[in-house]
């Protein structure tokens, strides 16, 4: 892919645009870019197959998970460890005293472009769940093999191949028919008991996002009203943590006993219903058998902030009928999982909605 000043400027107006859409820049501190600049301590990147699918993210873990969705090898680069040439090191140290969002822009430009020129022509790029903006500038000089994306609310890639994600995010991603890939993340369903699920964000913004704690409350609400066992499923980082932890000494004081700190995917039951904030287990939910309600803060990710990803975000949320939000009231959580799927609300509530919710398990 060759960059010409047009569309080289052209890209830059694209990140310019896009820039407060992603929270996460990729780049040390100033200071830190400065150093990276000046020692220039980076590798050459070494290898010899052009068939290779290369990798781009700084996060080790995610290798595993990209040969799975992708279903062949991959060899991982960090954008941030390419030797810098001097070229790149010139426009960093002059980037670096520029009003940040001009900065994060032409910074990661450069690294992106230095990138593209120590990888031969034609060499296959792929993105797993791009959140860092800097993986952005890199889908800009360079075509994109295939990308994986798990959070639909960030923006989507232009220069892609193959774009792969569950059913819903598809929905919010938009790309073109021919570009999809639709795929789920490795889930099992091992049981048929009734019972209703929640699926906490991490422990750390539980008090932050009105969701979560909307769906703690919801917790108190319907455990007077169902027979069946209610279960708190912790995020995936969370599962060791213990009571000693102020993050989750009010949770396992209140609902100890109701949470459970395996796999969620893993221990789907074919009879539950369940409920999630705007997480990327809630995607995958809605994208499967199960009947799952999202719980959204339509003012999270909606605002103009967010151009055309917030505006294909606001639409989904609205045409979906198990998307709701976070204050509605209780009845209405019902109704939406009544409608996603009114067997498993009869196997789990046994009663009309209206019962359930003018009942109070022990009551008069």
């Amino acid at each position: 892919m060759r960059l010409g000043m047009r569309s080289l400027a052209g890209s830059a107006r694209h990140l310019f645009r896009i820039e407060p859409q992603i929270s996460r820049s990729g780049l040390p501190r100033r200071p830190r870019l400065v150093l990276l600049a000046l020692q220039n301590r980076g590798q050459l990147i070494e290898f010899t197959q052009r068939d290779d699918l290369l990798l781009i993210d700084a996060n080790a873990n995610k290798e595993e998970h990209a040969r799975r969705e992708f279903r062949e090898q991959c060899v991982r680069i960090h954008p941030l460890e390419v030797k810098l040439a001097l070229l790149a090191r010139i426009v960093i140290l002059l980037a670096v005293g520029l009003p940040r969002r001009l900065m994060v822009v032409v910074c990661t430009t450069a690294m992106a472009l230095n990138l593209r020129r120590q990888l031969p022509n034609g060499s296959r790029v792929a993105l797993y769940n791009p959140q860092h903006f800097v993986l952005y500038a890199v889908s800009e000089v360079m075509n994109i093999e295939k990308v994986f994306q798990l959070a639909p609310e960030y923006p989507r890639i232009r220069n892609v191949r193959f774009a792969y994600a569950c059913t819903a995010a598809h929905e919010i991603l938009g790309y073109p028919s021919e570009r999809q890939c639709v795929t789920i993340q490795p889930h099992e369903v091992v049981e048929d008991h009734p019972v209703v699920r929640i699926y906490l964000s991490q422990l750390a913004v539980v008090d932050k996002f009105p969701e979560d704690a909307a769906l703690v409350d919801f917790v108190r609400w319907v455990r007077g009203r169902v027979d069946v066992p209610i279960e708190i499923f912790l995020h995936y980082i969370d599962r060791d943590v213990t009571a000693a932890d102020e993050r989750a000494a009010a949770l396992l004081s209140e609902f100890g006993d109701l949470v459970r700190r395996d796999a969620s995917l893993h221990t789907l039951s074919s009879n539950q219903v369940s409920f999630s904030g705007s997480s990327s287990i809630g995607y995958d939910l809605l994208s499967s058998e199960i009947c799952h309600v999202m719980v959204v803060d339509r003012g999270r990710r909606e605002s103009a902030r967010f151009g055309e990803s917030g505006k294909r975000l606001a639409q989904w949320r609205t045409n979906r009928p198990d998307v709701i939000r976070y204050d509605a009231s209780c009845r209405e959580w019902l109704e939406a999982l009544q409608a996603a799927n009114a067997d498993c609300f009869r196997a789990v509530f046994k009663r009309p909605l209206e019962d359930v919710v003018e009942s109070v398990r022990g009551g008069p």
